[in-house]
C-alpha cells in the first residue's frame, strides 16, 4: 500500500503500486435494442435441434462394417 503525506493528512491508495493490481476496467455501455429477431430465433432453434437429435439420423457406420440382423 502506498502512503503519501499531503500537508498534515495521510492519503492511501489501495492497490496502486501493488504487484498484480488491476485498476477497475472502464464501464462499457451496451446497446441491447434488437437483440434477437424472429429469423435468428428460428436459426438457433434449428441448430439446437440438429445438435440434440442429429445422431438419430446420422450414418455412424459409413463403411457398412457392422452387420445388422433383421
Amino acid at each position: 500500500m502506498r502512503v503519501a503525506a499531503v500537508g498534515c493528512r495521510v492519503r492511501k491508495w489501495p492497490g496502486h503500486g501493488v504487484f498484480g493490481h488491476l485498476p477497475d476496467p472502464p464501464k462499457r455501455v451496451v446497446d441491447l435494442t434488437g437483440g434477437v429477431t424472429a429469423d435468428n430465433a428460428q436459426r438457433v432453434h434449428l441448430i439446437n435441434a440438429f445438435r440434440r437429435y442429429g445422431y438419430l439420423e446420422a450414418q455412424l457406420d459409413p463403411l457398412d462394417l457392422r452387420q445388422v440382423e433383421p
